[in-house]
């Protein structure tokens, strides 16, 4: 193992070129910085442990290169230890450096996790006794200037207890997906080292984030490279959009390099003469490489593709980067952390949720999501069917934040405090997704007599006493009177009613899909008061997801056969016990009738 201090050049390339501190980390890694740059300070306690943990690829083993070079540390990096012999040769070789070299040494461990926790009884005993040696050195109080940095692609509750408390992982960090705009940021610090013969632009840019929702830098990155490798095939490349056509591969040569100061490598020119390899013969379309204004500071990477259309004739076109071929190139790529990530990506819009009956409402949930930075808890009720769920994940998709849907009967444990440490996790995950809504779906699930419940509602409580920055919580429900004073006090309530006709046959014209014709008026008579906008909007998708039309008649038999349970709830009563702020904020805001 070897201490490893990055060149200048790759110091620029890796911290201040192609990395992007998220805000959302800036508070605890400032506070990580000002502890490494004093460890002096700190006498024989001049040390301490970092666990940063995450989905593979978020960006731990990159945070720890950009920590290295903002305290001008150099950082150890080793791979999982084979046996504590190991571990003391490590951590004996970074504590001479310290005192040789008089600056701190950053160790950094990946895959902490594959060693195991001993208290399973699973842990192998070579990996028991790296254990014990990790856990031993990593606390010793010879360590000033020596910082251990684990990280593991699992959650912390999966690594040894041990290491979780100070100094040898007390601070803790879990590290997301970036948001809309740090994926943009990202992308940015990727492509700003200029290597890539393709350019991109800042539309192309902003295209590739607003589409890569849950990708993680490495996702990203792997993005830019299919994207640039789309660009070589010839379906990008319509005749007429060339920037000239020659006779021979040797005239394009010599005309990219009069025209546009291209310089080729010797090989590469000698290939082009010799008709060989990439340029044989029997080749009908080529890819040039080469760099512009070669031997000047200003050079940079950039390729042709050219096509042959016959012998004596070739279309060259310029290399560029189009939202297209981004598209082209998404198809291939997969967003490797969102199998672990608790969020979502809503696909509805505040524009599909038709139907002017809740217009007050929505407008009211846009501008209190536009103003998330100062934090919102909101309560959406009313009968079944009427669009609760629908109109959060609308207003998620709308302003494309992230967002966390989750069913309290999902996540109710029968052991004591499991609820709530559950819960307590996704309060955690929305403070670190933001801007995120955390959407709380069906809280009719949580019953106050319910002793499973008990664990939701504190840490419920707990984490809505007060708004949190950059997060829009919102509980959905059909009567969220018996939730109690405590918790609906500190909510914002909106009423969502069940539709009149006239909204109801704008929600059918809506759903109906282009070429059906679909009576409203004769759907609505007969579902009577059953029909409300889910039950149409699944009524239709069960047709058309099974190549059936959907017409009046199979809407209507569909509606009639569906079983539903009564409500005899009586919401009129239910809003008055509640209480309904919308037309308050409505008038506040200026959005009144």
């Amino acid at each position: 193992m070897q201490l490893v201090k990055p060149t200048n050049s790759e110091i620029k390339q890796v911290a201040t070129a192609r990395y992007f501190l998220d805000s959302r980390y800036k508070p605890v890694v400032e506070t990580i910085i000002k502890g490494i740059r004093n460890y002096r300070d700190l006498g024989e306690h001049g040390f301490f442990g970092v666990f940063l943990y995450g989905a593979p690829g978020v960006g731990k083993t990159s945070m720890v290169d950009y920590l290295a070079e903002q305290t001008g540390g150099d950082r150890l990096k080793v791979p999982l230890f084979a046996n504590p012999d190991e571990v003391r040769e490590a951590y004996k070789q970074a504590r001479a450096y310290v005192k040789e070299k008089n600056r701190p040494v950053l160790i950094s461990i990946n895959e902490i996790d594959a060693l195991g926790k001993r208290s399973s009884g699973t842990t192998s005993e070579n990996k028991a006794a790296i254990l014990a040696a990790l856990l031993t050195e990593s606390e010793s109080t010879e360590n000033t200037g020596v910082f251990t940095f684990y990280t593991s692609n699992r959650f912390k509750e999966d690594c040894d207890e041990a290491f979780m408390r100070a100094p040898r992982g007390g601070i803790q960090v879990e590290i997301f997906p970036p948001t809309l705009i740090g994926r943009e940021k990202v992308m940015q610090a990727l492509l700003s080292d200029k290597t890539l013969p393709v350019k991109w632009e800042a539309d192309n840019i902003k295209h590739a984030a607003s589409i890569s929702y849950a990708y993680t830098p490495a996702d990203l990155l792997g993005l830019i490279q299919l994207s640039v490798m789309e660009t070589s095939k010839a379906e990008h490349y319509k005749d007429g959009a060339q920037l000239f056509i020659s006779k021979s591969m040797q005239e394009v040569l010599e005309r990219l390099k009069r025209e546009k100061g291209l310089e080729v490598a010797p090989d590469v020119a000698d290939k082009i003469a010799k008709q060989e390899g990439d340029f044989s013969k029997d080749k009908s379309d080529f890819t040039l490489f080469g760099k512009r204004n070669a031997g000047k500071s200003e050079e940079a990477p950039v390729s042709y593709f050219i096509r042959k259309k016959s012998e004596s004739e070739f279309l060259v076109f310029e290399k560029k980067m189009t939202n297209g071929i981004i598209d082209a190139a998404f198809k291939f790529a997969h967003p490797s952390a969102i199998a672990s990530m608790p969020f979502i990506e809503p696909k509805e819009r505040l524009k599909d949720v038709a139907g002017g009956y809740i217009e007050q409402q929505k407008k009211v949930l846009q501008s209190m999501g536009l103003r998330i930075d100062n934090g919102a808890n909101v309560i959406l009720y009313g009968p079944p069917g009427s669009g609760k769920t629908f109109i959060a994940l609308a207003l998620g998709g709308e302003l494309g934040y992230n967002t966390i849907i989750v069913n309290p009967s999902n996540i109710i444990d029968k052991y004591v405090g499991e609820s709530g440490k559950k819960v307590a996790q996704l309060f955690t995950a929305a403070k670190a997704l933001a801007p995120c809504l955390l959407i709380i779906d069906e809280g009719d699930g949580l019953d106050r007599q319910n002793p499973y419940s008990e664990g939701w509602m504190s840490v419920l409580k707990a984490n809505t006493s007060e708004k949190i920055p950059g997060v829009m919580v919102i509980m959905t429900g059909n009567d969220p009177s018996y939730w109690g004073d405590d918790i609906l006090s500190r909510f914002t309530k909106l009423y969502i009613p069940r539709p009149d006709n006239k909204s109801l046959s704008e929600i059918i014209a809506n759903y109906t899909p282009a070429g059906c014709s679909i009576n409203p008026d004769m759907v609505i008579e007969a579902g009577g008061d059953r029909i409300t906008p889910r039950l149409i909007k699944d009524a239709i998708a069960t047709f058309t997801n099974f190549g059936k039309t959907p017409t009046t008649e199979r809407l209507i038999q569909m509606i009639s056969t569906t079983q539903m349970a009564a409500d005899t709830r009586d919401y009129e009563s239910i809003r008055k016990l509640v209480g309904d702020d919308t037309a308050r904020i409505a008038q506040v805001l200026g959005y009144s009738d």
